[in-house]
């Protein structure tokens, strides 16, 4: 598992989804997905992006959207 997702519980509520191993590996491939990472890339890389969408609201916000749209989908 990634690095950054334990640090997720807040995103995960906003998205409503439950805090399981297979629901996080769902996230961490939907979030790279959307910041246009690859699955190989390193777990520092993608969480040092995903912090800096994380600080502004207006990223934030679209952020939540693609990964409903990713999960839902």
């Amino acid at each position: 598992m990634t690095c950054y997702i334990r640090h997720l519980k807040g995103l995960m509520e906003k998205i409503a989804l439950p805090d399981t191993k297979g629901s996080r590996k769902l996230l961490d491939k939907a979030i790279r997905e959307v910041l246009g990472y690859s699955s190989r890339e390193e777990c520092p890389l993608v969480w040092q992006e995903l912090k800096r969408w994380l600080k502004e609201p207006e990223l934030e916000n679209e952020l939540i959207l693609k990964l409903k749209q990713k999960l839902e989908g």
